[in-house]
């Protein structure tokens, strides 16, 4: 059995339902740490779609390539899972003029990944029935250890906090999850290249008036924007930190074991130490 997943959280959530059973190949569209936000499948991503038993992948607007693939390449024995329905219920809506778009970045709430680990379980289970109770015993283990992280984070984060990105702000899901307020330099993942001086001072003013001695950037990302908030607020006691989106993971950091566990634990341990 083949399954396709388009970005790195979905194609681990896969692996570790799937566990040790040498007869499925998982595959991961987004692996050359190209931006989800900028992915155009090849057309070996496309064939690899054509052929795959199993294809899952976010639903967002950055997938709206997707319905033009399966419209091209029917296929009434593949089966198809869209976290978007998976999630219906939980989406947040984006923060920009189009009332009717909803932030894409659902795997950064470790309850949405449990919703969706579950759903993975039941659609390999359909696919190959016989593995269906191996697969549901593994997802189980691994959203208990979903749970363990979730409830470590709302330990570690009952004190809410401010949380002020100088970047892109793929972390509203997160941010839901644990009740933290939020200011960004753009809304989600905006296309937009530059920031206005009138975001900066905004910014800065944030940074003053909570008394922040932390700014953050997204996946060691530029800190010009960083870098220009802490001027504009007058200060030299800021620092600058970085926490993961997972949009572009790499497959040398797949292949050398990058984990959406491990790196959910890093995003806590930035966030305790950027929020106290």
């Amino acid at each position: 059995m083949c399954v396709v997943t388009t970005i790195f959280p979905l194609y681990d959530f896969t692996r570790e339902v799937v566990g040790d059973d040498e007869d499925v190949d998982v595959v991961c569209l987004v692996d050359n740490s190209v931006d989800m936000h900028s992915f155009s499948p090849s057309s070996q991503d496309i064939i690899a779609i054509s052929q795959c038993d199993v294809f899952v992948y976010v639903g967002g607007e950055s997938d709206e390539w997707v319905d033009e693939v399966l419209a091209q390449y029917p296929d009434d024995d593949r089966i198809v899972i869209c976290c978007f329905d998976v999630l219906d219920g939980r989406l947040l809506a984006e923060d920009g003029p189009d009332e009717d778009e909803y932030d894409e970045h659902v795997w950064m709430s470790l309850r949405n990944a449990a919703v969706m680990t579950e759903a993975i379980a039941e659609a390999l289970g359909r696919a190959v029935p016989e593995h269906a109770a191996t697969y549901a015993e593994n997802a189980a283990g691994y959203v208990e250890q979903l749970e363990a992280l979730d409830a470590h984070y709302q330990q570690v984060l009952a004190g809410g906090g401010t949380l002020l990105v100088a970047d892109r702000f793929p972390f509203a899901y997160l941010a839901n999850d644990y009740g933290l307020e939020c200011h960004a330099a753009f809304s989600g993942c905006s296309a937009e290249a530059e920031v206005s001086f009138q975001v900066v001072a905004q910014l800065a003013d944030v940074l003053n008036e909570h008394e922040l001695t932390h700014v953050f950037v997204i996946d060691d990302g530029d800190t010009a924007v960083a870098e220009a908030v802490i001027s504009q607020a007058g200060r030299s006691d800021v620092e600058v930190l970085s926490l993961y989106s997972m949009q572009a993971v790499s497959k040398r950091d797949m292949d050398e074991g990058a984990s959406y566990l491990a790196l959910m634990e890093l995003n806590l341990e930035v966030l305790e130490e950027g929020l106290s």
